[in-house]
């Protein structure tokens, strides 16, 4: 397999992309927990992460565990919690009353999660308490108020704000008052802030949520006042779910503390006056060791290396030659330093640079669709590298998602496989690319798993693929073919070895997850856990369970050695003498060495015996008969 093209994730010309999608630069989040006496009453859940925990205290410690991830990810995300509906209000503008702010917004640190991983119900009846009132809707508008303040207006910096509500069992707010519309008021200023909600109702898995009509108004008004109304693709939408399980939020935020591999926008050539463009994505990037650093022996100041022409005579750094005393380099074809055209009377072509360039690349950022195959004919062993991953982007061509969902669909129905060119920059050459559709995966309540799109799958050209098994040079004058035992013993080999419903991505770093588990109890002033469990290593009841296959496998296919007929003498063998022979098999040798180790004659034995023995066991071979000797030994021992 060819190594990773780093040239996908960096353009090697240099120019500035106005057109790449540069990924949110922090995330602001801000979590409201709804005050209501069934918050204070035991969840009652099945998972052991929660077992003899409140609602309240599930809701504090999986923001605790959110904090915890942010600061590993992202340490410049800031976080806040607000509770509403209370009756002891704590504000930090004046806002209003009925909410009580247990953590401004501001960047998560130790503090913030001890607290709250220590508050429950005992802490929040002496310094919050329920308010009288709960559902009027005045505590939801003002902490939607309190969260509007925080957020401020929109600036240059890419930032992704959000909001997580957490709501028992009970409505939020009535709705045809005036405190409703005020309520409203500030849902639209907030949408208008590119601010998305979603709601994780605290309740029993299975149960219905009773009051999703009243924030289902809230949805929709924040929708339409949105800078950009949730685009859906295929009917499955492309924003996060309004209503979130709360088994699912950790991951959920886990996933939105990793910025997306963003390669930029592309332009998706369907026909001669037919193009859209496409945002791609890579599925997968090398990790690389950062640069050493040159430091200050004294000041510990990092140094910087550069480079200059110094004048040979006096030492002195030479300045570069002005632009306009440079002259562009010319090149011709033919080349008369090619022994093929020497003596050809050709006429000599001279080249600019970017005449060069115009020849040998095609057009930038571009992907050629040249015709459509079954699925079929794409093979696994076609795929050189991990997959990049296109999905529809109109900021450049309006329309094009519209373009892309119709060839999408028609592609899945006809379960067809797209093949085309890909040029990622002018000096990047050309690649032959499969786009093979992906659909929509979703669970049992409708959270998007998989999204949909094409995987682009970077090919082999026809000279690349090779085929050992027709090549004579390498199978010998006599092919000899399988029989119907061995075929059938090695199908039966690779069905016991297959994986099963295996990814990558489940089997994290232990090394990594260990370093991080530490590092957080250090800063939590805690003792580290146990070690982690290392997914990767072998799993030895799995190769004792497939163990007679693979035995049955090596009978089916071993060949038996002819043996020499009697009498014969082996080529170049010298004639034998005295009562240690050196024309011993390697087996006899190493039998020989094990007798002679258990007696106490090793040096007895001529160093010929003593090598097959060192090779069989993988040690060096060089050296004297003594620490060869020596070497056996000490291996025995």
């Amino acid at each position: 397999m060819d190594a990773f093209d780093e040239s996908l994730l960096t353009d090697s010309d240099g120019e500035d992309d106005k057109n790449t999608l540069a990924p949110a630069s922090k995330e602001q989040l801000v979590f409201l927990i709804q005050g209501h006496e069934s918050l204070l009453e035991l969840a009652n859940l099945e998972d052991e992460e929660f077992e003899g925990l409140t609602w309240l205290q599930i809701a504090c410690r999986v923001v605790a565990a959110i904090l915890r991830q942010k600061v590993i990810a992202s340490g410049a995300d800031e976080v806040a919690c607000i509770f509403f509906n209370t009756k002891q209000s704590v504000r930090s503008t004046g806002v209003g009353d009925f909410i009580h702010i247990l953590q401004d917004l501001g960047q998560p640190d130790v503090e913030r999660i001890q607290q709250l991983e220590a508050f429950d119900v005992p802490l929040f009846r002496n310094e919050v308490e329920l308010a009288e009132d709960c559902a009027t809707g005045a505590g939801l508008k003002n902490a939607l108020w309190q969260t509007n303040l925080w957020f401020g207006p929109l600036s240059g910096a890419r930032v992704s704000r959000r909001i997580i509500c957490f709501a028992p069992g009970a409505a939020p707010a009535q709705t045809g008052t005036q405190v409703w519309k005020g309520l409203l008021r500030n849902v639209e200023e907030l949408a208008g802030k590119g601010v998305t909600l979603q709601v994780i109702p605290l309740q029993r898995p299975g149960s219905k949520f009773g009051f999703e009509a009243v924030w289902q108004h809230i949805f929709d008004k924040m929708e339409d006042k949105s800078l950009s109304s949730p685009s859906k693709f295929g009917g499955v939408p492309v924003e996060p779910e309004r209503f979130g399980k709360l088994q699912d939020l950790k991951s959920t935020v886990r996933a939105k503390a990793h910025q997306q591999r963003s390669l930029g926008q592309y332009r998706m050539v369907l026909g001669p006056d037919l193009a859209i463009t496409v945002a791609m994505y890579a599925t997968m990037q090398p990790a690389t060791k950062g640069q050493a650093q040159w430091v200050h022996a004294v000041t510990n100041a990092p140094l910087t290396i550069s480079s200059a022409l110094i004048d040979n005579d006096t030492g002195a750094v030479l300045g570069e030659m002005p632009e306009a005393d440079m002259q562009a380099p010319k090149l011709y074809f033919p080349n008369t330093k090619d022994a093929h055209y020497k003596y050809a009377n050709f006429p000599k072509v001279y080249l600019e640079p970017h005449e060069i360039q115009s020849v040998k690349a095609a057009p930038p950022r571009t992907i050629r669709v040249l015709g459509f195959k079954s699925t079929s004919c794409l093979k696994e062993h076609h795929q050189l590298r991990s997959s990049s991953f296109v999905y529809p982007d109109d900021s450049g061509v309006p329309g094009s998602s519209q373009v892309f969902i119709a060839l999408h669909s028609a592609m899945l129905d006809q379960d067809q496989v797209a093949f085309g060119v890909f040029a990622r920059s002018h000096s990047g050459g050309l690649r032959l690319v499969a786009l093979l559709p992906q659909e929509a995966v979703s669970d049992e309540e409708g959270s998007q798993l998989a999204a949909p799109g094409f995987h682009v799958i970077y090919l082999p050209f026809a000279d690349d693929v090779r085929q050992p098994e027709m090549d004579r040079a390498f199978t010998g004058s006599q092919v000899v073919e399988p029989t119907a035992a061995q075929v059938a013993a090695a199908d039966a080999l690779i069905a016991h070895l297959q994986l099963g419903e295996f990814s990558s991505d489940i089997i994290a770093n232990p090394h990594l997850q260990r370093h991080y588990q530490v590092l957080e109890a250090l800063a939590m002033g805690e003792e580290p856990g146990e070690d982690v469990m290392d997914d990767t290593l072998p799993d030895v009841e799995a190769f004792r369970a497939v163990g007679p296959v693979v035995r049955a496998f090596r009978e089916a296919v071993t060949v038996a050695e002819a043996s020499p007929s009697p009498g014969s003498k082996r080529k170049g063998a010298p004639p034998s003498s005295g009562t240690h022979s050196e024309t011993f098999d390697d087996d006899a040798c190493i039998q020989q060495v094990q007798v002679a180790a258990e007696a106490g004659t090793l040096g007895k034995l001529p160093i010929s015996t003593l090598k097959p023995w060192l090779k069989a066991k993988h040690l060096p071979v060089s050296g004297r008969k003594d620490e060869l000797v020596e070497r056996i030994l000490q291996h025995m021992s």
